[in-house]
Formats: structure tokens, C-alpha cells, sequence
């Protein structure tokens, strides 16, 4: 009796406590030099750092960590791969799906998965967001037409073939959504950085099956000042972080962005990188299990009388 309570207790420790976040990646765009930096963000700090992959990296007159070719808007993580939207082009130009990749050479490029999200003539879709569900394994994201009236609508993107599917009907006249997140329970939260009449930042959720977006409060930052979303899964609690010039903690209840840490040129897009600490505590569970019913199996007892095999 004293084994199995014993092992209860190492099993409740292995699989408790929060998923840790390696780290979380961001793109800081720098607006003076209108380079992007593919940075290491921490998000209990703010500090950054280079991250691993660039030490094979060489740019000659240029950080290692600048990132080439395409300006990433969106990004979100999915089974530890980082996607990202490719902005590069002028205004209402099509979008596309990225992932990142790594060169010698080049350091940071995107290798494209489709050729745009092909959302039919009308619906020009310029990205600025990107958002992963883990309970439906799907990808979301909000188009935004920069022409008059200003409309959003919310598709999701077939993460094989880069292909979008418009959900629902449009949003409000300037509604744009600049940075998007998906929490455990598959609600989307959504940074309404507004445009035009309506410029003030807001803290949305997104009906993902609607497209339907309702405003939870206003961030009370100033505009422009947050451009992306991510949730921390290293927090025990929902821990909800907005970047843009600084990294924020966002109050899910009112909308306020209420814990500044942080300073950096611009968070365009960020996500969480976590790791694969729960898969780990999974695999622990299992082998403590294996070796405790080994060690448990009855073991044969022959009786010296009758010859009869009995088991303790």
C-alpha cells in the first residue's frame, strides 16, 4: 500500500505545475532603419537576446538576427515551428503564409506555403495578425481592406496549403485587428488598433465560428503603441501579453493594458516558443508506472508440501 501512495504523490508532481515557455520570439521593427530583428523576448523581464539558430549566421555591416526578404506580421507557433504572414508589398496586396527559415547567407527568410489566402476578388487581405487554436488545430487570422469603409473579416488559413476561408460577415466600420491569440479553451483575443474615425486601442474577443468581435475594454495605450499578442504558457494562471513598444500585461476582465516591462522599437509579432516540458512529464509518468507494476507483479511461490504454485 505504502508503494502506491507513493507513487500517486510523484505522479501528481510530474504532471502538475504550469507549461514553461522556452522562449518567445518577436519581430522588433525598427522604424528609423526599417530593419526587423527576429528577437529572444522573456516574458517576465522583457530582456532580449539573439536567438540559437543564428550562430551560423553571417550578414556582413548587420545584426545576425536581421530577418530578409519579407516583413513578418502575424506569427504564432504550431508543434514548435513558428509561422508568420508575409506583409511585404503595397497596401491591399495579397498575403502569404510563412514559415521561418535559416541560411548561412541570407539568416532569416520565409519559405512560402501556398501562394496567398485567396479569399476571392473584393477581399483583399493584408494581415496583420495570426493566431493558432490547439483544440481545433487551426489557424486565424483578420484580413482588413484599407479602402473605404475600412472592413475586417476573420478567416482561417488551411496550414498545409496556405489557403483562406472567410468566416462570417465583416466586421464594424474600422475595426484592424493588429495582433491575435488563442487561449486553452479556443476563444480568440483580438488588438483592435482602429483606424480613422475610430483610432483607440481595444482588447476584443473574436467569435471564431461567426466572426463576430466584441469589445472587452479599452488598453487606456496610446495609438499604435501595441501591435501583438501572446499568451504565456508558463503562467499557471491566463497570462495574456501584448507587445509593441514596450511588453504589457493585459487585464482580461477590463481590457487594460496594466504592467509595462520592457522597451523595444516595435513587437510587430509575437508568440510563444514552448517546451516540450509536459511530453517530458508524460513520459516520466509512464516509465514510473512501467517500473512500479514490474516491481509489483505477484512473483510464483512453490509450497514444499503439495507443489502447488501460489503467488504473494
Amino acid at each position: 500500500m505504502w508503494l502506491w501512495k507513493f507513487v500517486y504523490l510523484l505522479l501528481a508532481l510530474l504532471m502538475s505545475g504550469p507549461v514553461t515557455a522556452q522562449e518567445f520570439r518577436a519581430n522588433d521593427f525598427d522604424d528609423t532603419s526599417g530593419r526587423q530583428l527576429l528577437q529572444v523576448v522573456d516574458p517576465t523581464s522583457a530582456a532580449i537576446s539573439t536567438p540559437a539558430e543564428y550562430d551560423a549566421c553571417f550578414n556582413p555591416g548587420n545584426p545576425p538576427n536581421i530577418i530578409f526578404q519579407v516583413f513578418a506580421s502575424g506569427m504564432t507557433t504550431v508543434s514548435g515551428t513558428v509561422f508568420f504572414v508575409d506583409a511585404t508589398g503595397a497596401e491591399n496586396s495579397t498575403n502569404v503564409l510563412n514559415t521561418f527559415g535559416f541560411s548561412a547567407g541570407g539568416c532569416v527568410i520565409g519559405t512560402p506555403i501556398g501562394s496567398g489566402f485567396g479569399t476571392g476578388p473584393g477581399d483583399r487581405v493584408n494581415i496583420s495578425s495570426l493566431a493558432y487554436c490547439e483544440d481545433n488545430q487551426t489557424l486565424y487570422a483578420v484580413d482588413f481592406d484599407f479602402t473605404s469603409p475600412h472592413l475586417a473579416q476573420l478567416l482561417s488559413i488551411d496550414i498545409g496549403t496556405g489557403a483562406g476561408t472567410l468566416i462570417g460577415s465583416h466586421m464594424p466600420p474600422d475595426v484592424r485587428i493588429v495582433g491575435m491569440a488563442c487561449d486553452e479553451s479556443g476563444q480568440l483575443w483580438g488588438l483592435d488598433g482602429g483606424f480613422a474615425a475610430s483610432p483607440t486601442t481595444k482588447l476584443v474577443t473574436i467569435d471564431r465560428a461567426t466572426g463576430v468581435r466584441t469589445q472587452v475594454g479599452l488598453t487606456g495605450t496610446g495609438n499604435g503603441e501595441l501591435q501583438s499578442l501572446a499568451f504565456d504558457p508558463g503562467s499557471a494562471q491566463p497570462r495574456l501579453l501584448a507587445g509593441g513598444t514596450a511588453l504589457y500585461e493585459m487585464n482580461l476582465a477590463t481590457g487594460a493594458a496594466e504592467t509595462s516591462i520592457g522597451s523595444f522599437d516595435s513587437l510587430q509579432a509575437m508568440t510563444a516558443v514552448p517546451e516540450p516540458n509536459v511530453s517530458t512529464r508524460s513520459i516520466a509518468a509512464l516509465l514510473v508506472l512501467s517500473i512500479v507494476a514490474r516491481q509489483s507483479k505477484p512473483k510464483p511461490i512453490e509450497t514444499e508440501s503439495t507443489g502447488i504454485r501460489q503467488f504473494d
